[in-house]
């Protein structure tokens, strides 16, 4: 199974982030800020949810 992304770090994006995280579904949620920035979110949201750097597009 493909693992779901999740753009962006807000309250939206939190709360889309949730639905996988309560069925043990791995998913990743993407900012443009650092993975550290985001180590909270993740941690309340679950174990199963990494969190990733987003790059900016080259074109």
């Amino acid at each position: 199974m493909p693992t779901p992304g999740i753009i962006g770090a807000g309250r939206i994006s939190r709360a889309v982030a949730s639905a996988p995280a309560r069925r043990g579904i791995t998913a990743m949620l993407a900012s443009r800020r650092s993975p550290d920035s985001l180590r909270e979110t993740v941690v309340a949201l679950d174990p199963s949810i990494a969190a990733r750097r987003c790059r900016p597009s080259t074109s």
